[in-house]
């Protein structure tokens, strides 16, 4: 058998244990979470963002259903998951719904079920996330953007301007 060195094992451990702890501190944190009071702003292409998240370190993109049909628990879900990583981390991510029938959409859609989420951090990967959309999911998922995306994968910290 192979023995796997702990220098190769060790980046793969960290990211397990960051994971795991933020998916337990979402899960059993003592904060309520508020409900949402805004309205997700509709885009038609990701280059908007561009100019719309352009102070944001990270940003979730809701793409509904293929008849439009959006529903509640996607968003309870999806802007629970923000406030627990804005407050967590200090940092600011912002929601958006990608437009049915836009060129991006049937893009995005093609590669995922829908309705799903893409999280996308400052340095551009994305991770798709579909199915059934809780919070902890989307929480792993926006995780999983960040372990990938090298270094400083949410731009500079809130205070470091």
């Amino acid at each position: 058998m192979k023995r796997i060195s702990l220098r190769k094992l060790l980046p793969w451990l960290i990211v397990a244990a960051i994971v795991a702890f933020a998916v337990y501190r979402v899960k059993f944190s003592p904060m309520p979470v508020p409900a949402p009071t805004s309205v997700v702003p509709n885009i038609e292409a990701l280059s908007e963002l561009n100019t719309l998240a352009k102070d944001m370190n990270a940003v979730f993109v809701f793409l509904p259903g293929k008849d439009g049909v959006l529903g509640d628990s996607p968003f309870k879900a999806i802007n629970n998951a923000k406030q627990s990583l804005e407050t967590r981390f200090e940092i600011k991510i912002g929601v958006f719904t990608l437009k049915p029938g836009s060129p991006d959409y049937e893009d995005i859609a093609a590669q995922m079920p829908v309705p799903g989420v893409v999280a996308v951090v400052k340095t551009g990967v994305k991770t798709r996330i579909s199915g059934d959309l809780t919070e902890e999911k989307i929480v792993a998922g926006f995780l999983a953007a960040v372990a990938s995306g090298g270094c400083c994968p949410l731009g500079e910290p809130s205070g470091s301007k």
